[in-house]
């Protein structure tokens, strides 16, 4: 019975943390963007990505998580650069 139960949390925990990969690649690909717009100078397609990954970053690691900080600090980057 024992080995029954561990299987199947071992199966939950990597079903989740797969779904965690997936949203964190997803994450990541937002920010490569982000950084990309930004070095070719659009600047106002960067903001609204930055905003959404910012959005994406507070609702799956919470808003004091590290990974919340990536968005944020390309945001802020972002308004000074365009003066917003």
């Amino acid at each position: 019975m024992r080995a029954i139960i561990s299987v199947i949390t071992l199966s939950l925990l990597l079903s989740v943390s797969t779904a965690t990969s997936a949203e964190r690649t997803d994450f990541d690909k937002i920010n490569t963007q982000v950084i990309a717009l930004y070095i070719h100078g659009n600047y106002n397609k960067a903001l609204l990505l930055a905003e959404e990954s910012l959005k994406i970053a507070e609702q799956n690691f919470g808003s004091k998580h590290p990974n919340t900080a990536k968005p944020l600090n390309n945001l802020a980057l972002l308004c000074k650069t365009t003066g917003k």
